[in-house]
C-alpha cells in the first residue's frame, strides 16, 4: 500500500527542482517530472528562452535516481534538437508547511471603495465611520476583491 502524503507533516522535507525548459518543451518536461514521482509542477516566469518549472518531490532516498533520470531526459531532448541549450538544474531542500492553513497569511482586509470593505473571515478588521465589511472567504477564482467585476459592482454605490 502506498503511503499518504495529504496529511501535514512537520517533519517531511521536499525536493524542489527549478530549470529553465526550453521554448516548446515546457509541457514535455512537465509530464515527464511528473512520471517520475512530483507531487506537484509550477509554471513560473516565462521569458524568449522559455519558462522556469519548479516541481516538489518527496524526499524519501529516490533524490538522486530523479535528478538522474532527469539529466538523461533532458540530454536526449539535446540529441534529438541541438538548438536546446544546456539547462542548469536548481535544487533546494525545503520542510513542509501547512499550505492548507498558510495560504491564510496572503489574505487582507482590502478597502474597494471609501464605503466597501472585504475581508476574509479569520482576519479581524477595524471599520471607519460609515465603512461596511463584506466578508467572504477567498477561494481560487473569488472572493479577494481585487477582481475588476467585484470592484464595479461596488462602486457603482449611489
Amino acid at each position: 500500500m502506498e503511503e499518504s502524503h495529504s496529511r501535514y507533516d512537520p517533519m517531511r522535507h521536499w525536493l524542489a527542482v527549478s530549470l529553465l525548459a526550453p521554448r516548446g518543451y515546457e509541457e514535455g518536461i512537465s509530464n515527464f517530472l511528473m512520471e517520475q514521482g512530483a507531487r506537484g509542477v509550477e509554471e513560473l516566469e516565462e521569458d524568449l528562452k522559455g519558462k522556469r518549472l519548479k516541481a516538489y518531490f518527496p524526499q524519501d532516498g529516490k533524490e538522486k535516481k530523479v535528478l538522474r533520470a532527469l539529466h538523461r531526459y533532458l540530454k536526449s531532448l539535446r540529441s534529438i534538437d541541438s538548438e536546446i541549450p544546456d539547462t542548469q538544474i536548481e535544487t533546494t531542500s525545503i520542510l513542509e508547511q501547512d499550505w492548507g492553513e498558510n495560504w491564510k497569511r496572503f489574505f487582507k482586509p482590502l478597502r474597494v471603495t471609501s464605503r466597501f470593505v472585504v475581508k476574509p473571515p479569520w482576519c479581524p478588521t477595524h471599520l471607519r465611520r460609515g465603512q461596511m465589511v463584506i466578508d467572504i472567504i477567498p477561494g481560487m477564482a473569488f472572493g479577494t476583491g481585487t477582481h475588476a467585476t467585484t470592484k464595479l459592482s461596488l462602486r457603482s454605490e449611489p
